[in-house]
């Protein structure tokens, strides 16, 4: 008898977490690393503001968003976001940096406000490439230190590999398919 092992499948992951959101009372939201604003687009159907910061401007900026092309670490946040989204941006942060990013996202965040953070697990085997040392990969134990019991109420979580998968630079030939270890997680600020 084989048992299947259930995967993320991370379109699917990421949708079930921003349904989640989208149920929620959220009037304001800010992106991070925001990419084409996939994440965030959706939020406009409910006459939310949404703002993008990344480094690279998309291709399209979603009717309504508003976009900033510019480094996070270096942009001043509002204070009253209800919504701040982090995919796949804390392992590209040197270790050391990681805490004050957390520390100025919580900050930013609105009373009874919502953090959707995607992050890539120290189980990763991007977390053992020579490229990684120093940078900011996590379990779920040390990124939940980051917001304590008394201040921050975990909605929803799920840690897993994902689906193999394959990337494809324009100028690269593309990688052999390879799975990632990914942590999802929607904390409310109390």
């Amino acid at each position: 008898m084989s048992t299947s092992i259930k995967m993320i499948d991370i379109k699917e992951t990421k949708r079930d977490f921003v349904n989640e959101l989208l149920k929620k009372d959220i009037h304001k939201v800010l992106d991070l690393g925001c990419g084409e604003m996939l994440l965030s687009k959706p939020f406009l159907k409910n006459k939310s503001f949404v703002k993008g910061i990344d480094l690279k401007e998309p291709y399209s900026v979603p009717e309504g968003a508003v976009f900033v092309k510019g480094n996070f670490f270096h942009e001043e946040f509002e204070k009253d976001y209800e919504l701040i989204i982090a995919s796949l941006i804390l392992h590209l942060t040197k270790k050391e940096f990681a805490p004050k990013l957390i520390k100025k996202i919580q900050d930013s965040t609105a009373k009874r406000g919502y953090n959707f953070l995607i992050l890539v697990s120290n189980k990763d085997s991007l977390s053992t490439e020579p490229s990684a040392k120093g940078k900011f990969y996590v379990s779920m134990d040390e990124i939940t230190e980051f917001y304590p019991s008394s201040e921050w109420k975990l909605i929803k979580s799920l840690e897993d590999e994902t689906e193999p998968e394959q990337h494809k630079n324009p100028s690269e030939l593309p990688q052999t398919p390879h799975t990632h270890n990914l942590i999802f997680l929607i904390f409310q600020k109390i």
